[in-house]
């Protein structure tokens, strides 16, 4: 932890203000898994960047996280780029503020050569379009853990971080004024942990993903039907001891949710917030295409846009209301083709 300060004040050309309490990060972590190791470079000149992105080029795989400031979704102004460099074991924390244009990053976050690692790198794309560049080789790690550990009833990196990786961290400095200048030392540290994390959770990962891996090719039907089936057989037998509680604490969950939904619906409860999660309403708004505007708008595209349909689960629903026989549906039903359904039940 010492050497983690000493990096940020040796790396500190612009005398950001010290802050000694630490976050939470370092009180939290289990430093038997894990403990902060990576040094951290403040870029804040353009020839910073330069060199930073220089050094960056041609990297198997790098990590990426952003800290933005005015959170309207989707006009999101960019407040710090973090760049993880795992070969260096560096996180680059970049200051747009300072640097201005951040064109120097295009060969790098351009390349097709760089797998660029983020934690719902959809955001980070969003950010990068709107100064002109394009993230060709994303690795979305939220998208792998949904993938991965579909368990997981969210998959923040918090969450990932702690159930996956056995590391608790706090995100009390997510929604800082990132904005603001000078920027705080725990808002610092805080910004490269995540771009740390996100390439060691995208390791662990990686290495579920490689274990589920084995050669297909050249398997026939049968062949691959043995393997399901054995597959499927060493998961029963590995969680056979643990499967009914898990069903039993799954139902318990379902209906806990349940009752926490009537509350906040019909109850008129108050939504929570807090460290034990979140639980609320929002009123989302449904919309609809209407054909009439859509002609009026787009003529052009109307009618091959618009397609009456009548949804046969609620129809028949009207029959069995009104006592029409529901075999006479077939009366108003037209072939439109047809499409194959494939059934695969294994019998381990």
């Amino acid at each position: 932890m010492a050497e983690l300060n000493q990096s940020i004040h040796e790396a500190n050309p612009c005398g950001f203000p010290p802050d000694m309490n630490l976050p939470s990060e370092f009180r939290k972590l289990d430093t038997a898994l894990y403990s902060p190791s990576w040094s951290i470079e403040l870029v804040t000149t353009e020839e910073d960047l330069k060199r930073a992105a220089n050094s960056l080029r041609g990297r198997e795989v790098i990590s990426l996280d952003t800290e933005t400031y005015d959170y309207r979704i989707g006009k999101e102004k960019l407040g710090l780029v973090q760049i993880g460099d795992p070969d260096s074991q560096t996180v680059f924390i970049i200051d747009p503020l300072a640097v201005g244009s951040l064109e120097p990053l295009r060969d790098v976050l351009e390349s097709v050569n760089t797998k660029v690692v983020a934690h719902n790198i959809a955001f980070e794309e969003r950010q990068f379009r709107r100064e002109g560049i394009r993230i060709e080789n994303g690795v979305d790690t939220l998208e792998m853990a949904r993938r991965l550990r579909p368990d997981m009833p969210r998959h923040t990196l918090k969450a990932c971080c702690k159930h996956i990786l056995g590391i608790e961290i706090s995100k009390e400095e997510q929604e800082s004024e990132w904005g603001e200048r000078p920027l705080r030392e725990r808002q610092l540290v805080y910004a490269a942990l995540d771009a740390e994390l996100c390439y060691i959770l995208y390791e662990k990962l990686r290495e579920i993903e490689e274990e589920s891996l084995v050669d297909l090719s050249g398997m026939n039907v049968e062949d691959l039907m043995a393997l399901l089936n054995e597959t499927v057989k060493e998961r029963l037998q590995l969680t056979r001891d643990i499967a009914d509680r898990v069903a039993a604490l799954q139902e318990r969950e379902r209906r806990v949710v349940e009752e926490i939904k009537k509350a906040l619906l019909e109850g008129g409860a108050e939504e929570y917030r807090g460290e034990l999660g979140y639980a609320g309403v929002k009123e989302v708004q449904k919309t609809a295409v209407d054909a009439d505007l859509l002609r009026r708008e787009f003529p052009e595209i109307a009618e091959e846009a618009i397609e009456e349909k009548v949804e046969k689960k609620r129809l028949l629903a009207l029959f069995k209301k009104y006592g029409i026989p529901p075999t006479l549906i077939k009366k108003v039903l037209r072939d439109k083709g047809s499409y194959k359904r494939v059934t695969v039940l294994p019998d381990p």
